[in-house]
Parts: C-alpha cells; sequence; structure tokens
C-alpha cells in the first residue's frame, strides 16, 4: 500500500504495484511518479532525521557509498602494488675479461669483468679491476651501436687525447676522470659532451668504478643494441695507447705489437686487436631493454581503477 499526502491534507490511498512507502511533497505531480513507478527522490539529510525509517535508509545509503570509495582504494592500492612487483628488475649482463694488462696491473689497469645493465632512463656500467685503481688512471667505454658504425669515428684518436678506439667506428664514449665520468656522442665528424656526474661507488681506492649514465646522453633508448669495449690508458703524457682492455683475449697489443703502450706512437684498435678480441660478436652486445608487456597491462588497469575512484567520489 502506498501513502500519499496531497494539498489541503488530504489522503491518497493506493496500490502502487511493488512500490515502497514514499511521501509526496505539496506540488508534487503523484500522477506522473505513479504512471512511471519510480520512488520519490531520496529525503535530504534533514528531512531524513525526521523519520527514524528515512534515517536508516539514508545511512545504509551512504554506508554503501563509501564502504564502495574504500574498497576501490584498496584494490587501487593492490593493483599499483603488484604492477610494481611485476615491473622486471635492471636487467644484468656479465662481460668477462683476462684482467690482463700492459705495465703495472695495480693500478686498476686490467678488468675482470663489466656488469652492464638498466632501467627506463639510464644505464649502469660496473668496471671490475685486478687491482686498486689509482687516481690518476683512465677508462673509456667505447660503444658502437649496431648498424651505425659507419657514422662513427674511425680515426683511432679519444677526444681527450689517447691513442684507441675502433676503427669500425664509435658512436658514444663514456670517458672517466678521477671522481666521474662524462658522456659524449659523436656526428657529423664532431665530437658533443652531452653529460657529466660522479661515480655512483667505487673509484680510486677500490677495484672497481660504477658510472650510471642517462640513455640519452649516449644516444641510446628502449631496444637499441650495441657492442662495447672498455679500455684503461692514462691521460698523461698524452697520446698513450691501452694498457688493458675488456675485449682482448690477451695483453693488448699496439699497432706496432710492441706491447708498449706509454711510447705514445702506436694506438690501440678494439675491432683489431693484433691478439684477437671479442669485439663486433655476441659477446660484447648488450641490448638496451624494454618493460614487459604485462607489467604495461597492469600499470593501465591501475590506472583505470583509479579513474573510475575519482568517478565514484565524485558521486
Amino acid at each position: 500500500m502506498g501513502v500519499g499526502e496531497l494539498k489541503g491534507g488530504r489522503k491518497l490511498t493506493g496500490v502502487v504495484g511493488s512500490l515502497p512507502k514514499f511521501q509526496v511533497r505539496p506540488g508534487c505531480r503523484l500522477s506522473e511518479a505513479l504512471r512511471l513507478q519510480v520512488p520519490a527522490p531520496k529525503p535530504h539529510i534533514c528531512e531524513a532525521r525526521q523519520s527514524p525509517e528515512l534515517w536508516h535508509h539514508f545511512c545504509t545509503d551512504l554506508t554503501c557509498k563509501l564502504t564502495t570509495m574504500k574498497t576501490t582504494s584498496l584494490i587501487t592500492s593492490a593493483l599499483a602494488a603488484l604492477a610494481l612487483t611485476a615491473l622486471p628488475a635492471k636487467a644484468q649482463f656479465t662481460y668477462t675479461g683476462t684482467g690482463d694488462a700492459n705495465g703495472a696491473v695495480s693500478t686498476g689497469a686490467g678488468f675482470n669483468s663489466a656488469v652492464v645493465q638498466n632501467d627506463a632512463s639510464t644505464i649502469t656500467f660496473t668496471l671490475n679491476t685486478t687491482g686498486t685503481e689509482d687516481s690518476y688512471i683512465f677508462y673509456t667505454i667505447e660503444i658502437q651501436q649496431l648498424g651505425l658504425g659507419g657514422s662513427g669515428s674511425t680515426s683511432l684518436v679519444n677526444p681527450w687525447g689517447e691513442s684507441i678506439g675502433i676503427s669500425t667506428g664509435v658512436n658514444a664514449l663514456i670517458n672517466t676522470w678521477n671522481t666521474g665520468a662524462s658522456e659524449l656522442t659523436y656526428s657529423g665528424g664532431t665530437w658533443t659532451q652531452n653529460d657529466s656526474e660522479s661515480y655512483v661507488a667505487g673509484g680510486t681506492g677500490s677495484s672497481f668504478v660504477k658510472i650510471t649514465a642517462p640513455l640519452s646522453s649516449l644516444g641510446l633508448s628502449a631496444g637499441n643494441s650495441f657492442y662495447f669495449d672498455v679500455v684503461s690508458s692514462y691521460a698523461n703524457p698524452t697520446a698513450q695507447s691501452a694498457y688493458g682492455a675488456l675485449d682482448s683475449l690477451g695483453y693488448p697489443a699496439e699497432s706496432d705489437n710492441q706491447y708498449t703502450p706509454w711510447n705514445g706512437t702506436s694506438y690501440y684498435d678494439s675491432a683489431t686487436d693484433a691478439v684477437g678480441t671479442t669485439f663486433g660478436t655476441a659477446a660484447s652486445e648488450y641490448t638496451v631493454v624494454v618493460p614487459e608487456p604485462t607489467s604495461l597491462a597492469l600499470l593501465g588497469l591501475g590506472g583505470l581503477v583509479v579513474i573510475l575512484r575519482r568517478k565514484v567520489s565524485v558521486r
């Protein structure tokens, strides 16, 4: 049974299908409400407090909304946490060297290994040496992008003066200096220094050095592949050659095959080392990894739930 109150205090009693009890305010078009068979508008909080039954429905509706918002919030947090845990850890690859070096290995000139990893925006090289590094040693990481070597520098002279390079082309470099490193790229016959930063860890007094650089400062992006070599030398006097090299299969041999990198009359070529080299093979290749598709999907789903949560909050 439905009970309505009309103007003038008159009451109307009639069957209203399965509609719950409702009140018709003065001026309300009751006939239209009956025809559409919809409940009257939900009461305002001030009206609801005047009736125990209406107050109960009001509180129930409010609790439902708050519960929905809380549930959505929990789902959002859970999805965000799941997406973060599903993101791949930095891909990490280790490249081994012989540890050999012309001259004193104790200066950190010989390489045991190099560990390379990247995330969405940076790349990290950890160079492990056979001896404690001295402050005056110089390292360079020579990078040749696959398919782009022909547009790189083939001069076999590092822009900082050392007689080292790659005869098939160097597209980018990381050169070290005492407590940090600089990134350079080659284009149109000119080297450009793009960025510099301090070592993340290691360096002088340690048997390793860790360098993190923006991918963009080396002209790299997700999906790019490159060959690389790590070479040790000294900045003073200038024009010295390689003392140690990651890709060399033994003591690096200069172009005169004399194993005297300090004489300043010969150069070292990573691509054609006389004692053999792994440069240009899978053993010296690295590919900048990209996020897994499943991780991206989870992040997208998390974003969708955030949008839904906002919509619920607005209602």
